[in-house]
């Protein structure tokens, strides 16, 4: 891929185990005297969810933090269609749509 990012999409359902897989492998959570790391991924609930009526969760990872063996550790998951690895163009597709973009155009007819 040419960015800087992957982006995924992942069903609610599977997201926990692609947060315990990340807690695991990256030996989160870790605590020191200067700064503490809870959990290698944001919790479900603060992603978006695509707008495709999917309930799909959207992750947006900078490249550096994803490496050979991650992907090795996705296969399952996206050969079942669990996970997709997706373009940025697709990504942007996918965004929800804000509903205050919605009622705009109500808004000016009124």
């Amino acid at each position: 891929m040419s960015t800087e990012w992957y982006y995924f999409i992942a069903t609610p359902e599977i997201y926990p185990s692609l947060e315990g897989y990340v807690d695991a492998s990256r030996g989160y959570p870790i605590g020191g005297s200067k700064a503490s790391t809870l959990r290698g991924l944001p919790p479900a609930e603060d992603l978006g969810t695509t707008n495709d009526d999917s309930g799909n969760l959207m992750l947006q990872l900078e490249t550096w933090r994803v490496n050979s063996a991650d992907f090795t550790s996705l296969d399952p998951y996206i050969s079942s269609g669990e996970v997709s690895v997706i373009t940025k163009d697709e990504w942007d597709a996918l965004l929800p749509v804000e509903d205050e973009d919605l009622l705009d155009p109500i808004i000016e007819t009124i």
